[in-house]
């Protein structure tokens, strides 16, 4: 779930700039990786080769706390992209890493472009200004992580503070123009992962529960119908073909149903809401071709 949630789905999305930019001073070949990851955005080119190799990497069970997700995403919601102007090698999953990066929101239809730093810097990850930039430039899209809230005494806020709060699985929220926000990305459990993912899977399990639970149902139309064939004690089980999720009952032949999707609406039914979250349609060609390899060898 870490990983699905974390990949970004290749579709077109409207490119907007904060108030950083344009950015002055940056070397040319930044320039044209910027231009030419806007480009891939525009269109709905695939940008993951150029995401963090801890996309893959990173694992929620790491005995180190800080190799179990991102914290940048999971406490802000903001991705980093390499800029670099040389093409993905053949057989590459990541393009080659660079020292300047691009800072991001992406949504469905949109990304935010918030700013482009040096890789080098110090305390990157924990700079306020990646999320104070965002929270000005775009304040509508901030307004629902604005909190109220007493602030009895000053306090200062560094970078060093908030990487020994992120790293502890504290959240806290990020005080900006006399006003108080939490991170976009939904925040740092205890154990150093993503709140966002734990809500995930938890989803998932809800509603694996309610499809259980609608099966046990004696009367269903499934049942009613498997009863018509003969089937009185059907054996069900969720599996996958080469579109997606599907419902099999093992006893009979050819006993499967497939899920439906929501096409980018909401759902309307746990199969929708499962299939959406659980196996997005980007993921399952690499599933089956997974698998296949595995039962091959």
């Amino acid at each position: 779930m870490d990983y699905r949630l974390r990949y970004i789905n290749p579709q077109p999305r409207e490119v907007h700039k904060s108030s950083r930019f344009p950015i002055d001073g940056l070397p040319g070949d930044v320039q044209e990786a910027l231009s030419f990851i806007e480009t891939r955005f525009a269109i709905g080119a695939d940008v993951n080769p150029y995401l963090s190799k801890g996309t893959i990497n990173n694992d929620v069970a790491n005995p180190k706390r800080q190799n179990r997700t991102d914290g940048l995403w999971a406490d802000w919601g903001i991705h980093h992209l390499h800029l670099t102007t040389e093409p993905l090698a053949e057989g590459q999953r990541f393009s080659k890493r660079c020292s300047w990066l691009l800072f991001v929101k992406v949504y469905d239809d949109a990304v935010a472009f918030i700013d482009v730093r040096d890789h080098n810097e110090e305390l990157l990850w924990t700079q306020y200004d990646l999320l104070t930039t965002f929270i000005s430039s775009w304040p509508d899209q901030a307004e629902p992580f604005r909190i109220t809230m007493m602030e009895l005494e000053p306090r200062e806020q560094t970078p060093e503070t908030l990487r020994m709060l992120r790293s502890a699985g504290v959240m806290v929220p990020i005080e900006h123009e006399g006003n108080f926000y939490f991170g976009p990305g939904g925040g740092i459990t205890t154990a150093a992962t993503s709140s966002k993912v734990s809500i995930a899977c938890m989803e998932i399990l809800a509603d694996a529960r309610r499809i259980a639970t609608w099966l046990e149902i004696p009367n269903n139309a499934l049942r009613t119908m498997l009863r018509s064939r003969g089937v009185e004690n059907p054996q069900f089980m969720i599996g996958c073909d080469d579109l997606g999720l599907i419902l099999g009952e093992t006893t009979t032949p050819e006993g499967y149903w497939q899920f439906t999707r929501s096409g980018g609406k909401d759902a309307r039914t746990p199969m929708q809401a499962l299939h959406d979250l659980f196996l997005p349609e980007w993921a399952v060609a690499t599933l089956i071709a997974d698998l296949e390899s595995k039962q091959n060898s």
